[in-house]
């Protein structure tokens, strides 16, 4: 650093040079590499076939011969009077019972009215209440019976089912549906029974969030299902951010000053109002009156403290209201910098969703199988070690670069404002320095950058895996 010394002298050194080149290049060669995993998942992934819904007889709907015209899996079986009392006592672990009756359909029943096209399994044509006088039925048949002890309103149903159910001796169980991937889900719209709308709330429920089976499944479902309330935080705390920048521009460092006035008025104003209403209230020989008094007394003490304190730091104080003067300098002249939190933003946006894309590919890149039971009606994707890899590969890629976008965001704030501090007082007044730093970070400190954002999501993938084996240890205990 000698022979830097007298160009130190002046701010930052304007003439650089490039730096942690084989990091950079290492960097590159990575992404270089996660293009290649990714045309890997888009050459041999097939993401459809992950929301393949897998019947009672242990076929994939759509899937072989057999289903191929009967893409979607839909539950036809009623709910027992066990699971409808369980439910009302806020029970619902024996529903998922259900999800182990299910039958490939042509197309999902919207309404209650409308007959289904399924392909009847094995398990329907054992059971005598998937007929109805001696002719095959798709759907689960109830009769009057049923309603009668489950306390369900008979001539309510006949009239959803139609003019057909009015002098019926049986009733089809029957609920409005919605395609889902590969899956009729159970929705709720429109006049239903209410005990009936219940089990399809619930079943609703646990098809989006229980279905799923491993841990990475139930993460997605649970952001499926929270979506808004992600998005309202992240645009709420990037207008905040904003909004946070816009005080400081124009306050500076009067904020300090109210805050500390304010403190103070709260200590001042706390003690009389708590000794005006000890006056109001409470008798002279009232114990409370004496409590209240010494409360009182207590906030005036620290009150006192705050002047003291203020009084004993008033150089550090005065130092903090400067740098918060000299921010809002700064940030009056370079108002781009304003759009960095938000370009990074995007940035990430952007890089996530691209991410999710090219790793549901991957996924999906190997052999579907019936996953086991309570989930058999789910599809489980058998990797090869090579599936395996590649996706542990692109789990670091995600961290690696959400790193390397922050930490280049951090790089553009310091050296902008490091530049600034040193030419405020020149020909520029400090202007443009926002630009000289996003060009200095790209064309000379990206192996720099490359190589602390490869630490952070070192230590970022090392706590992944000990929360994985953590989470393996707790299910085999």
């Amino acid at each position: 650093m000698e022979d830097k010394k007298g160009d130190l002298e002046h701010g930052p050194i304007m003439n650089r040079h490039c730096t942690d080149i084989l990091c950079c290049m290492a960097f590159i060669v990575f992404i270089a590499g996660f293009v290649a995993a990714s045309g890997y998942g888009f050459i041999n992934g097939r993401p459809e076939l992950l929301t393949i819904g897998w019947d009672s007889d242990g076929y994939g709907c759509g899937w072989n011969e057999t289903t191929i015209n009967y893409p979607y899996l839909y539950w036809p079986q009623a709910p027992t009077t066990q699971m409808l009392t369980d439910l009302k006592e806020g029970k619902t672990d024996n529903l998922i019972n259900l999800f182990s009756s299910g039958t490939c359909v042509k197309e999902c029943p919207a309404d209650e009215s409308k007959p289904i096209d399924c392909r009847l399994t094995q398990k329907q044509l054992d059971d005598e209440n998937y007929r109805d006088d001696g002719v095959q039925q798709c759907a689960y048949m109830l009769n009057a019976q049923w309603f009668e002890e489950n306390g369900i309103d008979l001539d309510k149903y006949r009239a959803l089912l139609g003019d057909d159910a009015v002098d019926a001796q049986k009733y089809p169980f029957r609920y409005p549906t919605t395609a889902v991937g590969g899956f009729c889900a159970p929705k709720i719209e429109g006049e239903q029974v209410e005990e009936f709308a219940e089990v399809a709330k619930e079943l609703g429920e646990r098809f989006f969030k229980d279905v799923v089976g491993d841990d990475g499944s139930k993460i997605l479902a649970d952001i499926a299902a929270s979506w808004k309330v992600l998005a309202i935080s992240a645009v709420t705390a990037l207008i905040l951010g904003y909004l946070f920048l816009f005080i400081i521009n124009c306050i500076g460092g009067a904020i300090i000053y109210l805050c500390l006035l304010l403190i103070l008025c709260c200590f001042v104003g706390g003690g009389l109002y708590v000794m005006e209403y000890a006056k109001v209230n409470f008798a002279e020989d009232d114990p409370y009156k004496q409590y209240a008094t010494y409360s009182a007394y207590v906030l005036f003490g620290l009150a006192g403290l705050e002047v003291i304190c203020v009084c004993c730091c008033w150089k550090a104080i005065r130092i903090a209201v400067a740098v918060y003067k000299t921010t809002a300098q700064y940030v009056a002249a370079n108002l781009r910098i304003l759009v960095l939190p938000l370009f990074s933003w995007v940035v990430l946006a952007l890089w996530g969703l691209g991410w999710l894309f090219c790793a549901v590919h991957v996924y999906s890149v190997g052999d579907i199988a019936q996953r086991d039971a309570p989930l058999d009606f789910m599809t489980a994707i058998k990797w090869s070690d090579t599936t395996r890899y590649v996706m542990w590969y692109q789990l670091f890629g995600l961290l690696w670069v959400a790193a390397f976008v922050n930490g280049l965001c951090q790089f553009i704030i310091a050296a902008s404002t490091c530049i600034w501090y040193f030419t405020v007082n020149s020909d520029t007044k400090g202007r443009g320095t926002v630009g000289t730093a996003f060009y200095w970070g790209f064309r000379y400190h990206l192996g720099s950058i490359a190589f602390g954002s490869f630490i952070i999501a070192v230590v970022q993938m090392i706590r992944i895996i000990f929360e994985w084996y953590r989470r393996k240890l707790a299910k085999a205990s």
